[in-house]
């Protein structure tokens, strides 16, 4: 089920517009917007639409969208959003990006190279311990992966 802020019906009316690519009219954070939805998103029980914002990608959280309207004017897919949701691991989009670079204990190293832990990265070194750097990796989801793994990082 949606955010309670949110109808179902509004909720079925976002999704028909992302398969029709129909532009969709509202208010968020106190400002009209007409943007064009990609994709829900669902986060820790909290949805969010992902739509392009006048040629940004951004996430908005549904339940703080206001007088929700399906304009029926088409758009058109930019193919490099379509490139960025296809290969984007952690089901989340920023423009805040950040290096990060790991040192793994040698005991674990095996599981990180098994396990695809980190989107997009690669290992610089591999002695007795793995180094890996994730180039672009999310602020926000990097700390979800040290609470995991702080015993072997």
């Amino acid at each position: 089920m949606p955010n309670a802020a949110i109808s179902r019906r509004e909720f079925d009316e976002i999704s028909a517009s992302i398969i029709k690519r129909w532009q969709i009219s509202c208010v968020y954070n106190d400002k009209k917007r007409t943007l064009n939805p990609y994709k829900l998103i669902n986060n820790n029980e909290i949805w969010y639409l992902l739509a392009d914002d006048f040629g940004v990608l951004k996430n908005f959280t549904l339940s703080k969208l206001s007088e929700i309207k399906i304009t029926q004017n088409e758009f058109s897919l930019n193919k490099e959003f379509l490139a960025r949701i296809e290969n984007n691991a952690q089901n989340w989009f920023s423009n805040t990006t950040f290096e990060v670079v790991l040192e793994i204990k040698s005991e674990a190293v095996p599981y990180f190279k098994r396990r695809k832990i980190l989107p997009n990265y690669k290992i610089i070194s591999d002695e007795n311990t793995l180094k890996i750097i994730s180039p672009t990796y999310l602020r926000d989801n990097f700390s979800e992966i040290l609470r995991w793994y702080l015993k072997d990082i």
